[in-house]
């Protein structure tokens, strides 16, 4: 995990959130001590949750358009299904009348 100072003029690494950093002049803090604190990190997490948060609506409305998608498809196929047999059942339709006009 990497960790900033409040400062943001420098960068550390692998640093737990509530070890002592580094001694920097121009950082804020007791004694000149740079902290990463719970509200210099605060910022960096909301941005990150956003960013999430935004991935997974997109996420959710691509899977919702692709349902919907799915369920136009089958409705389709229905349709067509439908649509053959209608066809099929005037054609005996025809053939009867037809049978019958000869009778």
């Amino acid at each position: 995990m990497t960790l900033l100072c409040a400062c943001s003029a420098h960068e550390l690494k692998s640093v737990p959130q509530w070890c002592f950093l580094r001694l920097q002049d121009t950082c804020f803090g007791v004694s000149g001590l740079c902290f990463a604190t719970p509200a210099a990190l605060k910022g960096k997490l909301a941005a990150v949750q956003d960013a999430i948060k935004a991935e997974l609506q997109a996420l959710q409305q691509g899977l919702q358009r692709r349902q919907d998608a799915a369920a136009a498809h089958a409705t389709l196929e229905l349709m067509q299904e439908v649509a053959a047999s209608t066809g099929k059942v005037e054609k005996l339709l025809q053939e009867v009348a037809e049978a019958a006009a000869a009778a």
